[in-house]
């Protein structure tokens, strides 16, 4: 039987205690600079609410919310509490699987409209959904400035609007972690293809 170092569990823990609570302070700093009450950060769903409010539109999330929630925690408990509904198992499975699509959607919808009301660029998006504590870190720095105006920028507009508030350092750092991510996916993916056509 395997047996691992009991180091590197121990130190864990307290390096995703570091994580949570370097992430609740950069969200505080950026609800600062959105001009809303910063002890929402603090409020799971409030607190999402009002980035959406704030950057874009409320009715989104609750919609997208309202969904997820139904759909993740009522299909399952038809099962848990044996109620005789018409739901066969693949029905269950595609339920649920629209429910996690509803909360990438709604993740992938809150950090774009953050990103480009802040000065930011799709390569920032991505930054934020894959590396969040980083990006929410320089989101939070002095420089990054929060644009009421860029937030409800829409289709031709924000294109032809100058996203160029962000350093050169900044893009350079998207960039990067952008490639760094593509090239992760890729050599997941080739892995699993040689991994399941092996003889």
């Amino acid at each position: 039987m395997l047996t691992y170092s009991s180091d590197y569990t121990n130190i864990l823990p307290y390096i995703v205690l570091c994580i949570l609570a370097a992430r609740m302070v950069c969200w505080w700093i950026i609800f600062r600079k959105m001009h809303i009450r910063p002890w929402l950060c603090l409020v799971p769903i409030i607190g999402d609410y009002q980035i959406f409010r704030r950057c874009w539109r409320g009715w989104p999330y609750v919609v997208l919310t309202s969904l997820t929630i139904v759909l993740s925690i009522i299909v399952p408990l038809t099962g848990y509490m044996d109620m005789n509904l018409p739901f066969p198992g693949y029905i269950k499975t595609r339920l649920l699987s629209l429910a996690l699509i509803c909360y990438l959607l709604l993740q992938i919808l809150k950090y774009k409209h953050l990103a480009f009301a802040f000065g930011h660029d799709i390569l920032f998006l991505m930054g934020l959904l894959f590396l969040n504590p980083i990006f929410l870190g320089i989101l939070a720095l002095p420089g990054s400035r929060f644009s009421i105006y860029r937030a409800k920028l829409r289709g031709e507009a924000l294109k032809r609007h100058n996203l160029a508030y962000r350093t050169k350092t900044e893009g350079i750092l998207s960039l990067v972690c952008a490639l760094l991510l593509l090239g992760a996916a890729a050599a997941h993916v080739a892995d699993f293809v040689l991994t399941e056509h092996q003889p």
